[in-house]
């Protein structure tokens, strides 16, 4: 099978899952469609085993790594952080007792190395994944390297259900609420000028791309000068959230 083949028929996949979530109001996640779609294919036989590969999106996806984390990192709002601390403080409490349990499970049975693997995939999800994939695979650890994707399929399966009805609740809740408090916060967020940020005219595709390169190549120069004491992916996420 030609590349552009294998590269259509996951587009058709990513388009498939991304209809499916829009009609469902976002009930039916696009990640979850593309994980079973893909499993589905994979198990049948209808889709070739080497689908990704001929594709060429893994050597493109391994390369462009530091980028997508750099824009997680812009994703987060320290200001709604310390707002809502005591939920952060929850979340990192639960992540960090879960990973504890998942090793020592891990540990009982004498498979340490999958619980190595599977405890930060379970706190961490797409990015932690991302990170250890990079890892492992320049250390050829196939195995986990599979461990790892079957690890984030079946939370995706299990975890982005619960976790869509979770928050479609709480979205219901604020809307109901009479109080507002969704005005209220923006209201009181009141627009300002930061030190980097580039006129309008700059908001462009390729040059937020280009400025997402720059803080991702700064975030490897600093893993070479540390020695790689913090991983590369990880100082992305962190300048990722600095210079946003």
């Amino acid at each position: 099978m030609s590349g552009v083949i294998s590269l259509t028929i996951l587009l058709v996949i990513y388009a498939a899952s991304e209809y499916v979530s829009r009609k469902t109001n976002g009930i039916i996640d696009t990640v979850l469609t593309i994980s079973v779609l893909a499993l589905i294919g994979f198990w049948t036989g209808i889709l070739p085993k080497n689908l990704f590969s001929n594709s060429r999106v893994e050597e493109f996806g391994m390369a462009i790594v530091g980028l997508m984390l750099t824009s997680l990192g812009t994703t987060i709002n320290l200001t709604e952080l310390k707002r809502q601390w005591k939920v952060v403080v929850i979340a990192i409490l639960g992540a960090i007792g879960s990973c504890i349990l998942i090793v020592a499970v891990a540990l009982l049975v004498k498979q340490k190395n999958f619980g190595v693997v599977g405890a930060p995939i379970f706190a961490g999800g797409n990015a932690a994944t991302l990170v250890l994939l990079n890892a492992m695979r320049a250390k050829n650890m196939q195995m986990l390297s599979t461990y790892a994707l079957a690890v984030l399929t079946f939370q995706n399966i299990i975890g982005i259900p619960i976790a869509t009805y979770a928050m479609r609740r709480e979205a219901h809740r604020l809307l109901q609420d009479g109080k507002s408090e969704l005005q209220e916060k923006q209201t009181e967020m009141t627009p300002h000028r930061r030190p980097l940020q580039l006129s309008a005219l700059f908001d462009t595709p390729i040059i937020n791309l280009a400025k997402l390169g720059l803080v991702a190549s700064l975030s490897y120069g600093i893993s070479l000068l540390i020695h790689g004491t913090i991983n590369y992916l990880v100082l992305c996420f962190i300048l990722g959230i600095i210079f946003n």
